[in-house]
């Protein structure tokens, strides 16, 4: 199955990078910016669990809209959760830290709004 191969080489990558941001998140940071950043270092691997359930949440939903036109329903729960995920990350913006766990806590219920809500008419 097309999904249950997609589903596996995102996994295999999430993992991979994640690792990456754990162990070696100075590395990582002074790759990319050419400078050592230790506030963004500390908060890196909240930030690529944030974008990895994004991720996981977008292979849910282009899956599911390729097997069928979304209801008014589901975009009306696309909605929802954009605008609480918006709220979050509006609230929770005093520290780097903060926004950062407020970032995975939208992601991980976008996450589980494509799971649970958005579901092709038929499943």
């Amino acid at each position: 199955n097309t999904y249950h191969n997609a589903l596996a080489i995102l996994t295999l990558g999430v993992v991979v990078v994640l690792a990456l941001f754990y162990f070696f998140p100075d590395i990582v940071i002074s790759v990319f910016a050419g400078r050592q950043i230790p506030q963004s270092a500390s908060i890196l691997f909240f930030l690529g669990i944030a974008t990895s359930l994004l991720a996981f949440a977008n292979l849910n939903l282009l899956y599911k809209i390729s097997k069928t036109r979304p209801r008014k329903k589901d975009i009306t729960f696309f909605f929802i959760f954009l605008v609480v995920g918006i709220s979050l990350l509006f609230i929770f913006n005093n520290s780097l830290l903060e926004f950062s766990l407020a970032f995975v806590t939208a992601s991980a219920l976008f996450l589980w709004g494509s799971i649970v809500f958005i579901n092709p008419p038929n499943s």
